[in-house]
């Protein structure tokens, strides 16, 4: 399975035997390779294959979420505050 088709997952994740994950840890170790160049061969694909398509829509997600609500702040708990407190919380405490 390429990683191309698993975006979003990790290496190990995304990959069927242990030579495909040595073989993707060695192509992102790979000093001639760049994150930009992996980027624009992404953004090059897309181009070419909108340029298939007479018309194309731009859709925006712009959802938004709002947790003011007595009965989801109470069920999530404290949701501002310092990232500092977070960590320190003793939810968190396990994580360490």
């Amino acid at each position: 399975m390429s990683l191309a088709l698993t975006a979003g997952l990790s290496i190990v994740k995304s990959s069927q035997s242990t030579a495909q994950v040595e073989g993707a840890c060695r192509l992102m170790r790979n000093p001639s390779v760049s994150p930009q160049a992996i980027a624009e061969a992404g953004f090059t694909a897309t181009a070419r294959a909108c340029e298939a398509h007479p018309l194309l829509l731009a859709l925006e997600d712009t959802t938004t979420i709002n947790f003011s609500h007595s009965t989801a702040f109470d069920d999530l708990g404290n949701t501002t505050g310092d990232a500092d407190d977070f960590l320190d919380s003793q939810e968190m405490k396990h994580v360490y």
